[in-house]
């Protein structure tokens, strides 16, 4: 009894240790695999070394990754095992291909070897085959103004690039397209020249309208190469294009960004809307798997092992009207000096232009500029004055100075209007009244009468915007600077549209721009909500109130510093202007800043730099009406 236990106790002894030697070898493959080094595999008849190499070459055509594997069954005989394994491969994106596969063990000599073939990766792979990842796009979806108009949409294009090996004269060719496209000659120089034999070398996409004057000139050019394309584009090159922005190739900081949802080889968007809802847009890439066999002919032929197909990008839907931001952006590309303009309808907050000149570098300036807006809040003003019981026939003395603490004020030009109405005082845009009267407000009422103008309290635009800075707490010559909207007082455009279009409408107005989405972005973080110094609780402008200031700014433009926009065809125009100065120079660089409304669009026009209001930004606002009007 005692020999049959000692006998026994060997045998368990010796299946215990095959069952552990069989597990380290498993172990051994598994973690090659799964981290591609596969110096710890033995194999047998050949080295790992000689593994890794013909593994490389299997999924060279899967990228830089790496599979999941698991054993999901065990089979040992004697001194063969065979594992079942599940093998998971996560594609940039997150397509997930998973299928079966087997891997067999032999221990000719006491160690366990894995018997390698092709088949260990996958079951239908043969010697030479490999497997190759393709990827494939959807096609982008468009931004869509409020009617459903697609906005940035495909339309046609022209490549224009080099082959530097048919040019007969890099250097000459380079300059002369420098100065035919306005691109860099030195730097195209150097990448042409950087560039492998026959490598077409990307110079500049050009616009129909843009291309077809040069076209005789570029192909006359030995070493040019004209493709036709498409790509997502605005109906304009200037079309409210620091809103939606721009699309290109992807750059390899978006490429790193995107968590591998780009890729390098990818179109996507670069700025704007178009690169926060890039992942709306252009949806979900397809990927398949095929697998390439050559025969003995060297003929290679593939078959598909697994496919995902693309996801549609979905529509962005905004508030713009392309009728009316076309108006805007003609408005401002004429500008001597980097302006915007922005126009919201006053029944519905909607933003309907988004207009900034093509010399402000690609800067939203009309949503996210935070400027003094000068005499324009003037508006804000009244508002809290009149809550004070203010009445616009009291007299108001306006000098040329007025001092606080002080500190001494004057009004631009130094203008004298003595003792006069208050609406007159408001019409002229008189500095010192409004300095005079800001000893009636408390610390507060600034910042409660522009929330109740929608102005420094949170939007929901979809969007990055400045909804407006107004402190609170301010006393004395703050308080007294800020009445007039200089002191600390800092608002975008689209925050001084969003006031005059209040006073219009007789209540709150609260913006919109992005109506439809998913608000995603290129890290997947949600879109920013809009700036604001703090959020301060007041009512909403009343009716009444608000038909005051209404007939003030009408005043402005009949009698007033706005006489520019008197008898505009479309109707009545009510407006305020507003020079704010900025800097440490003497004398102080202005903006030029010009607010209102017509009919059912209110609007704000912002010159950087310009000397004034109605003499700068003015000309703006009337072209901007005057295209309206003419439809």
């Amino acid at each position: 009894m005692v020999l049959a236990a000692t006998a026994t106790g060997v045998v368990l002894y010796r299946r215990h240790s095959a069952d552990q030697a069989a597990q380290a070898a498993t172990d051994a493959l598994v973690r090659a695999w799964t981290s591609g080094s596969w110096d710890g595999v033995a194999v047998q008849g050949s080295s790992s070394t000689s593994v890794a190499a013909a593994y490389a070459h299997i999924v060279k055509g899967l990228g830089d990754t790496h599979p999941s594997v698991t054993v999901t069954g065990r089979h040992l005989h004697g001194d063969r095992l065979t594992d079942d394994l599940s093998v998971t491969w996560t594609f940039p994106g997150g397509a997930r291909w998973t299928y079966g596969t087997t891997a067999a063990f032999v221990r000719p000599s006491g160690s366990w070897l894995l018997a390698w073939s092709p088949t260990v990766v996958h079951p239908r792979l043969g010697a030479g085959d490999q497997l190759v990842a393709v990827r494939s796009t959807a096609a982008r979806a468009a931004i869509e103004g409020r009617d459903g108009t697609p906005l940035v949409t495909e339309r046609p294009v022209v490549d224009v690039g080099i082959n530097p090996t048919k040019a007969t004269n890099l250097h000459q060719l380079a300059h002369q397209l420098g100065a035919l496209l306005g691109v860099d000659a030195v730097q195209l120089e150097q990448r042409a020249r950087a560039a492998g034999p026959n490598q077409l070398v990307p110079v500049i996409v050009l616009r129909p309208a843009d291309y077809t004057p040069l076209r005789a000139q570029l192909r006359a050019l030995p070493g040019v190469v004209l493709q036709d394309d498409q790509l997502p584009l605005a109906p304009t090159r200037s079309f409210a294009r620091s809103l939606l922005g721009t699309v290109g190739p992807a750059t390899q900081e978006l490429v790193v960004a995107s968590n591998g949802r780009v890729a390098a080889t990818d179109t996507t968007g670069l700025t704007g809307l178009s690169l926060q809802y890039d992942a709306q847009l252009v949806g979900t890439a397809g990927i398949r798997v095929d697998l390439l066999h050559t025969d003995d002919t060297g003929t290679t032929s593939a078959s598909t092992l697994w496919s995902v197909a693309p996801v549609a990008g979905q529509p962005l839907r905004t508030t713009l009207d392309a009728r009316t931001q076309e108006a805007a952006d003609n408005a401002v590309t004429g500008s001597t000096s980097p302006s915007a303009l922005v126009a919201v309808d006053v029944a519905t907050g909607d933003v309907l232009a988004v207009a900034v000149d093509p010399d402000a570098g690609g800067y939203d300036t009309a949503l996210l500029g935070q400027y003094s807006p000068g005499s324009t809040f003037k508006i804000v003003t009244t508002l809290a004055l009149l809550r004070h019981g203010l009445s616009v026939d009291e007299p108001v003395a306006c000098p040329e100075f007025a001092t606080v603490d002080g500190k001494t004020f004057h009004n631009y030009n130094h203008e004298v209007l003595g003792t006069v109405p208050f609406h007159r005082d408001f019409a002229q845009s008189c500095n010192t009244a409004f300095i005079g009267l800001s000893s009636r407000l408390g610390s507060s009422d600034l910042a409660q009468a522009a929330a109740s103008l929608g102005v420094g309290v949170p939007w929901a635009l979809g969007t990055p915007a400045a909804s407006g800075n107004i402190p609170t707490g301010e006393t004395g010559v703050n308080l007294a600077a800020d009445s007039f909207g200089q002191g600390q007082v800092t608002v975008s455009p689209l925050a001084m549209a969003v006031a005059a279009a209040s006073i219009a409408h007789g209540g709150p107005v609260t913006p919109h721009l992005v109506l439809s989405s998913s608000p995603t972005g290129m890290s997947g973080a949600s879109a920013p909500a809009s700036s604001s110094a703090s959020v301060v609780t007041a009512g909403p402008v009343e009716p009444a109130q608000a038909a005051t200031i209404a007939s003030l700014m009408r005043e402005v433009v009949t009698s007033g510093t706005g006489t520019v926009l008197n008898g505009l065809p479309g109707g009545p125009v009510a407006a305020k202007t507003g020079t704010a100065e900025y800097g440490t120079d003497n004398p102080p660089k202005t903006h030029g800043w010009l607010v209102g409304f017509q009919g059912g669009i209110a609007f704000a026009a912002f010159v950087h730099d310009g000397a004034t209001g109605a003499g700068t930004a003015g000309p703006i606002v009337e072209s901007f009406l005057r295209a309206l009007a003419a439809g």
